[in-house]
């Protein structure tokens, strides 16, 4: 029953609020901007320019690669079983028409994997349609931010240098072309933080079904949307004390059960992985959080904030000054939203914002944080601003041209090196260029000169699926007989198979005596392609 609600069930219901909230932010931006509007025309011209800015540098250098150890082949899995068998599970066995073994993600982080699945449906069976789809949708990061600060600060202006802001930083160009969860991670918090701000203000259905569905994504996209609640709820209790209503009101009440139910229902399905140890070796494992790794990464995570050109140094001192300016009531759950993540990612064992030790960390988990740390700069920099405008001329001349000059220096790194921080990162070692490379090569070499009906074994099952052709992942075939005995039973029809190279062998020949006895392995000669990164024929072993 478990395995039947995670890999159909439960896919078809985040079907079902996508759908609700794309309708949700139709409605929501077309209110918003009318009230936008009539504040201020010229703003919000300039906001839906900067908009198209923030489109035009997320598809003109947004360059298409997975970017992190197997995490996006993980996702697409589910992705690519859900769209073509209507069940979310990973690829341990399945041909183009069947899923014959597969395994649903037991802490259900299906909210990426669903929309992608529903744009492979629609539009067709290939990577190229899932960048896109990722593009366009984490390109509402700019128009939601705009809106969150406006709705924060009733500053349209603020808002605007905001959302300027954070269209042009490196890192939310770089991840907005990426199949993994972290760019959709904090797209959801921005969009779930501006409908409760929203929601506070207008109580109205459209309003209270866009919050219900954003949230209710959001805590299906990464386990961490747990650590969001608290912010949501200052957000929530400064918005109601803003407008002098009642934090519980019969307007709200019914709202506030169902967000209740919600989080108990995440925390039901995510209590599997309380407890387990996590990565990264069979041998070895770690735990997933720890005060070692906190007190080994908050340091260094606190030095990134200053001395990388991914967000100039220049900036956090404007969001250092903005934390210690702004009053509470306005600020506390933006504090909040920094802190949490904050305290949370440096707690983790790959949680270092920038760093050559673990796959995908080049402003992977500072995503989370920029959105707080951007208004901020802009608390810092309306603060300054007003204090040199009370400056008499002679002061305002030296003070103003000392902080252009500070600007220009802080920001000189970042525009020197500008397209290469968004196309590439500059902390990629072999840790990743391993199985970026065996993906590349995978889907640029291999599957271009596979039979159409033959069978691959691999570690990247979903890009064979993909293909459209039976697709059976390396661990299940070394560990599973009932595996082994279905290539061999293919075999003997005649059906073609082949494998990456099985390393594992060497580290672990017990685990490999089975299947050592059934068949022969024969490599395949690939050029500019070394042995490691290639392919091997299956033969069968004539029986004696």
């Amino acid at each position: 029953m478990q395995f039947f609600f995670l890999s159909v069930i439960l896919p078809w219901i985040i079907s079902g609020i996508w759908a609700i909230l794309f309708l949700c932010i139709f409605v929501f931006l077309i209110s918003f901007f009318r009230y936008a509007f009539s504040r201020s025309r010229i703003a919000s011209i300039l906001a839906i320019v900067i908009f198209i800015l923030g489109l035009f540098l997320r598809f003109q250098w947004g360059y298409h690669t997975h970017r992190i150890l197997y995490d996006e082949d993980r996702y697409l899995s589910y992705a690519v079983t859900f769209a073509r068998f209507g069940k979310a599970v990973s690829i341990e066995l399945a041909t183009p028409t069947e899923s014959i073994i597969g395994i649903p993600d037991s802490v259900a982080r299906l909210t990426v994997p669903i929309y992608h699945s529903w744009i492979l449906k629609v539009f067709g069976y290939s990577e190229f349609n899932l960048y896109i789809a990722s593009k366009a949708f984490n390109s509402l990061q700019t128009i939601f931010l705009f809106a969150f600060a406006f709705l924060l600060t009733s500053n349209i202006w603020l808002a605007l240098g905001s959302m300027l802001l954070y269209t042009l930083l490196p890192n939310t160009l770089y991840w907005s072309a990426s199949l993994a969860l972290d760019n959709y991670f904090s797209t959801f918090l921005l969009i779930a933080s501006t409908y409760l701000l929203w929601f506070a203000a207008k109580k109205s259905f459209p309003a209270g079904m866009g919050l219900l569905s954003s949230f209710f994504l959001l805590l299906f996209v990464r386990m961490e949307a747990l650590v969001a609640i608290p912010f949501f709820m200052l957000f929530w209790k400064n918005a109601a004390k803003s407008i002098s209503d009642s934090l519980f009101s019969k307007k709200t009440f019914h709202w506030i059960v169902v967000f209740c139910l919600i989080i108990f229902f995440r925390i039901i399905l995510a209590s599997s992985l309380f407890g387990q140890k996590w990565c990264c070796a069979v041998g070895l494992p770690l735990e997933a959080f720890s005060t070692q790794y906190f007190i080994r990464h908050v340091l260094l995570n606190i030095l990134s904030l200053f001395n990388q050109p991914e967000f100039p140094w220049s900036l956090s001192i404007l969001a250092l000054i903005g934390m210690m300016t702004t009053p509470w009531n306005m600020g506390s759950g933006l504090f909040t939203w920094f802190l949490s993540f904050f305290l949370t990612y440096s707690s983790y064992y790959a949680g270092r914002f920038y760093s050559y030790e673990y796959s995908g960390s080049y402003g992977r988990y500072f995503l989370s944080l920029i959105p707080p740390l951007v208004l901020y700069v802009g608390f810092g920099a309306t603060y300054l601003l007003k204090l040199w405008i009370q400056l008499p001329l002679g002061k305002k001349i030296m003070y103003g041209a000392s902080m252009v000059i500070l600007l220009a220096l802080s920001f000189y790194p970042t525009i020197r090196s500008y397209k290469k921080l968004v196309t590439e990162s500059p902390f990629y070692t072999l840790v990743e260029q391993g199985p970026l490379t065996v993906h590349q090569v995978l889907t640029d070499v291999i599957l271009p000169i596979l039979p159409q009906n033959g069978i691959l074994l691999t570690n990247l099952t979903a890009p064979v699926l993909l293909s459209g052709r039976t697709a059976v992942y390396i661990g299940s075939f070394l560990d599973d007989e009932k595996v082994a005995l279905f290539i061999k039973s293919e075999m003997e029809k005649g059906i073609p198979v082949y494998s990456s190279p099985i390393d594992v062998c060497d580290v672990y020949p017990l685990r490999c005596a089975k299947i050592s006895k059934l068949f022969n392995f024969t490599p395949i000669p690939l050029k500019d392609v070394p042995p490691s990164l290639g392919i091997v024929g299956l033969t069968l072993k004539q029986e004696p």
